[in-house]
């Protein structure tokens, strides 16, 4: 079923990111409505922090190629990466990583994605943000890493996750070095 909105404005714009609706994302931008609106009633999200956290993967592309800040922060500070990993949207997680969303972008109180995923218990979040290079180590504000949240809420599953995590060796190439045959010392040195 196709949904339509009656006046062409910035809450049309976040229904269909929630909807993923991208004909009616694009139909909307191309008729003016700004595509980095925020919706002040919902603190501050934009179209791309709604899309995120409904996982329309899809919509998400879309409002990044329509010139979406991927990096736009709601009035905590949290961006739409904050807003995949709270639902647990794994595919949203890896869209945005792949469109080079901050991995470690922190809130006003300093959590980064891989703390939110952690603190709302989305364990599949939390492994896909360990294997896209979240820092496991990274504190809020008041000093909290990941593990010690995790332990804090009772998140058990999480915790395990984190007390277990290897990060994947990553394949050096040879190093190839070249010593000059002769170095020169400047005098005096």
């Amino acid at each position: 079923m196709r949904r339509r909105w009656a006046v062409a404005n910035m809450a049309d714009l976040h229904q269909a990111a929630r909807h993923g609706d991208v004909a009616e994302i694009r139909r909307l931008v191309a008729a003016g409505v700004d595509v980095n609106e925020v919706d002040e009633a919902y603190g501050g999200e934009t179209p791309l922090h709604i899309a995120a956290y409904n996982g329309h993967v899809e919509a998400v592309q879309t409002l990044v190629q329509l010139s979406a800040g991927i990096e736009a922060k709601n009035v905590n500070g949290a961006t739409p990466l904050h807003y995949a990993a709270i639902d647990g949207e794994v595919e949203a997680v890896k869209t945005l990583v792949q469109l080079s969303a901050n991995i470690e972008a922190k809130t006003a109180s300093g959590a980064t994605p891989l703390h939110l995923a952690v603190a709302y218990g989305r364990v599949q979040a939390v492994k896909t943000l360990l294997q896209l290079g979240a820092q496991i180590d990274a504190r809020t504000r008041s000093g909290d890493t990941p593990l010690d949240l995790s332990v804090r809420l009772g998140v058990n599953e999480a915790a395990q996750v984190l007390r277990h995590f290897e990060r994947p060796a990553r394949t050096r190439k040879a190093a190839t070095t070249r010593t000059p045959s002769k170095v020169r010392v400047p005098l005096g040195v």
